[in-house]
């Protein structure tokens, strides 16, 4: 018996290891929610920093984006940007690539939205809904982080710069 348990506890421990931690894929930490009201166009910004004094420094910041229960017609998407100051109206420096959830109520997260950054960087993560047509609400996943290449990467503080 204890040799089985011994081989199911390695057996786990490998899959572990191969799925959530695979090349540089990184597990994203946040489980921030929230919300996109009912009407169009709709959009969520959230700032934050990526936090000083982390060994090794960050070298990115990345987020993903869940479309939650219940299923809406809207498709809610995501994407970060680099901002030139710690400030809502502060201009952008640079941006991933935007990432959508197609699969609403689903379990999974969209892709991973990425940009560029440093210790200290103020970022912007944008969650808003796609459709035109549809005045449902939309509820939302969100998972984040600076990364530094390590798995006790940084997880910053978000703040509502709107909150639609």
């Amino acid at each position: 018996m204890r040799t089985k348990l011994t081989v199911l506890a390695f057996s786990l421990s490998a899959v572990m290891a191969t799925s959530a931690f695979a090349g540089d894929i990184k597990p994203l930490h946040g489980g921030f929610t929230g919300d996109l009201t009912s009407g169009f166009p709709k959009k969520d910004k959230l700032k934050g920093v990526c936090p000083t004094g982390t060994s090794p420094a960050v070298a990115s910041v990345k987020a993903r984006v869940k479309d939650r229960a219940p299923v809406q017609t809207p498709v809610v998407r995501v994407i970060v940007r680099k901002l030139s100051t710690n400030s809502c109206a502060s201009s952008v420096a640079a941006s991933g690539l935007l990432q959508s959830d197609t699969v609403d109520g689903d379990a999974t997260f969209s892709g991973v939205s990425s940009v560029a950054a440093v210790n200290g960087t103020p970022f912007m993560i944008e969650v808003d809904k796609t459709s035109t047509t549809s005045n449902a609400a939309e509820l939302y996943e969100l998972d984040y982080h600076c990364e530094n290449g390590t798995l006790d990467h940084p997880v910053p503080a978000l703040t509502y710069c709107q909150n639609q």
